[in-house]
């Protein structure tokens, strides 16, 4: 039946002159009625593709949108139709459909177990849904950032997410909310070794699992199941506390209900059972009770390729051991353990192996302990980490939702100035309609007083287009001698350091070298009368081949780095030039002074708005309090003044100097 659905939806698609299509509301039902993901299976590639690519060219209506998000979370379908969905609301801009969007992107990662990618969609979710006053989804969306959190061992958000969830609760909260939430809060009490307060809890979530009204959430062996894992972290608890002979009970009824289950239905809960009766049955000393449950747990776990399972029962075998005085079993299998750990880096193993050991291992205590302190450092460094990434995620999420809700009080705040501008000169419009018979004189005056300015003006420009002229020649032969006399010194000097093994390929780059400086006289009027060509284009080009033209002087390595992220094209012109020629006048310093092997000049990305660039060399330094600043220097400082900069300047002698300084991104535009 649903093939024959999803062939006549092809033939539909197949017959439409434009790629866009809608569906009507009673066909998304029926198609949701008799899809599932065996539907799916049963169906060829092709059937597949055209049912997806039906799909993909829905409209952007409403009923579309509530399609496609219940079109995803029925079938796990895939990123694109997610994308898709998120695509809509927000052109649609739907508020609600976007919170939606975020969640189901969060569903998306989680099932590809991409926790942290989950992580951050859940909290734009969640704060989605707290700006549009949805209580019952931010309170969802909290719980599961609270899961996430226990599973990753962050317990300590985790108490403060899951407190959250538990003050959003209504007068009319369902059972089904209150045995997740109790269930929820005792595990993170447990990893918070709050045991007293955890025990109250997974008791209060036991006590609800007998509820009638969760049976329509759960079926009986997902019940049962449910329960089983509250007794086993019940016994947990009990271990913890050394009250051994409690825990013994919790497992005994544990295990009678375990009888109603199939053995394959719920193994690992088993395992887990079977594993704390070893626990207990060891602590009372019955230990031949105690071998036979882990050796039960042992061999389930390598049935089933437990590995972490097997680890853990492994690390009770040698407790078992020490406890018979089997000293030397003990040992070895607990240096085993502890090699294949420190294989893999698994701390957690490490430091649980070094806690059996100094608690029976006497005769290496000191040893022992020290490893052991240096693994819970390096174990509390990891958890550390990962709390702070979660922070990280939380806030980066936060802050994004936060700007774009700003964005948008913006937004509205320029439409209503907008029409209260455009308002007011209706206003004024019509008002001078009005009045334009009584205005016609002073309109005629207004005029000759109009000419009067503009003829001022002309005579203004002709004035500002002479000063303008006059700093042109000025800086056109302050470019030629820039440029002239930077050369002339590179060849000076390369001709200093003329040796005869090199002498004919130093001689070729003398040639050249003097070529260049005569091309350059000759185009140099041109060329700095169109100066704002030659830097509009390419900047970033200019800059690095003017850096590394210094390494004709083999004295000297140059080298440069200019962040990626750095857009040259929002740096002004009039920014362009100062910094190319503080740049140029820097390295010309660099070659007459400083006796140095590497020069450094980089580009550092700081923020949005703001670049750093320094000049560093290696060479021989000097004292700022004593040395007199040249003319080098103070063309530096004129020029960094044009840019509102400041010259930061450190030399340390024998060591090198360094040479700082930071440009505001637009502030010229």
């Amino acid at each position: 039946m649903f093939l024959v659905f999803v062939a006549l939806l092809i033939g539909v698609s197949c017959t439409k002159s434009t790629p866009i299509h809608d569906w009507t509301s009673k066909e998304q039902e029926h198609f949701l009625t008799v899809y599932d993901s065996l539907s799916r299976n049963n169906m060829s590639q092709l059937q597949r593709d055209s049912l997806d690519n039906f799909i993909l060219h829905l409209k952007n209506t409403p009923n579309n949108r509530k399609f496609l998000a219940t079109y995803i979370q029925q079938t796990d379908a895939d990123k694109k139709f997610v994308d898709l969905y998120a695509t809509y609301t927000k052109v649609a801009e739907d508020t609600k459909g976007i919170a939606n969007s975020y969640y189901l992107l969060g569903e998306y990662f989680d099932r590809n177990y991409l926790v942290d990618s989950s992580y951050y969609y859940f909290n734009q979710a969640k704060y989605s849904y707290k700006r549009l006053r949805d209580t019952a989804n931010q309170q969802k969306m909290t719980f599961i950032i609270s899961s996430i959190l226990v599973d990753r061992g962050v317990f300590s958000e985790a108490e403060h997410q899951i407190q959250k969830v538990i003050s959003l609760n209504t007068s009319t909260v369902s059972i089904y909310d209150l045995f997740n939430q109790e269930y929820l809060y005792a595990k993170i009490l447990l990893g918070l070794e709050q045991y007293t307060e955890a025990l109250f809890r997974f008791k209060k979530a036991l006590d609800l699992s007998n509820s009638i009204e969760l049976k329509e959430y759960f079926s009986d062996k997902e019940l049962l199941l449910k329960r089983l894992d509250i007794y086993n972290y019940l016994s947990i608890a009990h271990i913890r506390k050394t009250q051994f002979g409690e825990a013994e009970q919790i497992l005994t009824m544990a295990l009678n209900e375990y009888k109603d289950l199939e053995k394959e239905e719920s193994i690992e809960s088993y395992v887990n059972m079977i594993y704390n009766f070893a626990v207990v049955k060891l602590a009372k000393g019955e230990n031949k009770l105690a071998l036979r449950y882990i050796k039960e747990a042992l061999d389930l776990n390598v049935k089933y390729n437990y590995i972490k399972n097997k680890i853990r029962t492994d690390i009770l075998l040698a407790q078992y051991y020490f406890a018979i005085n089997e000293y030397f079993t003990a040992n070895t299998i607990l240096e085993r353990i502890l090699q294949n750990a420190q294989k893999i880096d698994d701390y957690d193993i490490q430091r649980e192996v070094l806690t059996v050991l100094l608690q029976y291992d006497t005769e290496d205590s000191k040893n022992n302990f020290r490893k052991y302190l240096e693994l819970d450092n390096i174990v509390k460094k990891k958890k550390s980490i990962v709390r702070d990434k979660f922070a990280r995620l939380k806030y980066e999420a936060d802050k994004l939702l936060e700007v774009n809700d700003k964005l948008h009080n913006q937004k509205a705040i320029i439409i209503i100035i907008a029409f209260m501008v455009i308002s007011f000169v209706l206003i004024v419009v019509i008002g001078f309609s009005i009045k334009n018979k009584v205005r016609e004189i002073a309109t005629i005056k207004m005029y000759q007083r109009d000419t009067e300015r503009y003829y001022k003006t002309i005579i203004d420009h002709q004035n500002a287009v002479a000063k303008v002229q006059e700093a042109e020649r000025k800086i056109i032969a302050n470019e030629l001698q820039d440029g002239v006399l930077n050369k002339l010194f590179v060849t000076r000097f390369s001709l200093m350091q003329l040796e005869e093994e090199n002498m004919e390929i130093t001689r070729d780059l003398l040639v050249k070298e003097v070529q260049d400086v005569e091309k350059f006289i000759r185009n140099s009027s041109s060329a700095l009368s169109n100066e704002k060509k030659l830097f509009a284009n390419n900047f970033k080009e200019l800059i690095e081949e003017m850096v590394l033209l210094q390494n004709r002087n083999k004295a000297i390595q140059f080298d440069i780095f200019i962040d990626p992220r750095i857009e040259f094209e929002n740096f002004s012109h009039r920014y362009r030039i100062s910094i190319y020629r503080i740049i140029q006048e820097a390295l010309n310093n660099v070659e007459k002074y400083s006796n140095a092997k590497n020069c450094y000049v980089s580009f550092k990305y700081k923020t949005e708005s703001l670049v750093e660039v320094s000049i560093e060399d290696n060479g021989n330094g000097f004292d700022l309090n004593t040395t007199r600043r040249g003319m080098g220097l103070n063309n530096i400082e004129d020029r960094l003044n044009i840019l509102n900069s400041k010259l930061v300047l450190t030399s340390v002698i024998g060591k090198g100097t360094t040479l700082l300084f930071l440009i505001k991104i637009g502030e010229d535009n």
